[in-house]
C-alpha cells in the first residue's frame, strides 16, 4: 500500500542488504506490480501467492527482488496505517481506497524529500522484463510516465495526471487528490504519516537481518 517514490525508497534502503547488481532492473521491478493499472492484468498475477513475496528467497534476479520490496511494504505497511491513522474520523471513510490512496500520496511526498539529494533511482525506471506478456508498448507508458513524473515538482497536478493513465475514473481521483490536500495540511495526520516509512524499514531489517543471522 505504497505509491512508487515510496516503493522505490524502500527498495533503495534494503539495496545493499540484497546485495544488488543491476540497478535498473531492480528498481524497475520495485514499481512492477502496479503495472498492473493501465495494463488490465489481473492483481493476483503482480501480488499473488505465486510471486516473489520475499526478496531474499534465494534464486532471485534483481528485477525479482525489487518486485519483493515492493510486496513487502505493501504488506507491512498497511498494518502500520491503519494503527497511524485511526484519529481520522469515519466521515472521509466513505470511499476505503480513495481514502488510502489519499494518505499514500501523502506518503509518497514525504518519500520524495529523501531524495532531493539524488534522484537517479526515480530516473532508472524502464521497461526490463514483461513477466506476463504486458504489451511493451503500455509497460513502456507506464515507466515513462512514472520518470516524467518524478522528474518535476511533485505536484498533485502530477499524481493526478499518473492516477488517471491508470485509468482510475476522474471522480475517484478528483476524492483522492482533495483528501490528500487535506491531509497534508492537517498536523496530526501528517506526522502519524510520517512515522510510518522508519517504522516499516527499521522492523523489516531488523527482523531479516536477524534472521539471516540464526
Amino acid at each position: 500500500m505504497a505509491m512508487e517514490g515510496t516503493h522505490v525508497r524502500f527498495a533503495r534502503d534494503l539495496a545493499a542488504y540484497l546485495k544488488v547488481v543491476d540497478f535498473d532492473a531492480y528498481y524497475s521491478g520495485a514499481v512492477y506490480p502496479d503495472s498492473r493499472y493501465p495494463s488490465g492484468i489481473p492483481r493476483d498475477l503482480t501480488h499473488g501467492a505465486d510471486c516473489p513475496h520475499d526478496p531474499f528467497a534465494p534464486g532471485l534476479t534483481d528485477f525479482e527482488k525489487g518486485w519483493g520490496t515492493h510486496l513487502v511494504y505493501d504488506a507491512l505497511a498497511s498494518v502500520e496505517k491503519e494503527t497511524a491513522l485511526a484519529m481520522i474520523g469515519d466521515d472521509v471513510r466513505e470511499d476505503g481506497w480513495s481514502f488510502h490512496t489519499a494518505i499514500k500520496l501523502v506518503e509518497d511526498r514525504q518519500s520524495l524529500e529523501s531524495f532531493r539529494e539524488d534522484r537517479s533511482p526515480l530516473l532508472r525506471l524502464r521497461v526490463v522484463e514483461r513477466p506476463h506478456g504486458e504489451d511493451e508498448a503500455i509497460l513502456k507508458k507506464y515507466y515513462d510516465d512514472l520518470q516524467m513524473a518524478y522528474a518535476g515538482a511533485w505536484t498533485f497536478e502530477e499524481y493526478e495526471q499518473t492516477l488517471l493513465a491508470w485509468k482510475i475514473p476522474a471522480d475517484r481521483v478528483d476524492r483522492m487528490i482533495e483528501l490528500a490536500r487535506r491531509f497534508e495540511v492537517d498536523p496530526d495526520i501528517f506526522s502519524a504519516v510520517q512515522k510510518i516509512y522508519p517504522i516499516v524499514l527499521q522492523r523489516y531489517v531488523l527482523r531479516t537481518v536477524h534472521d539471516a543471522n540464526r
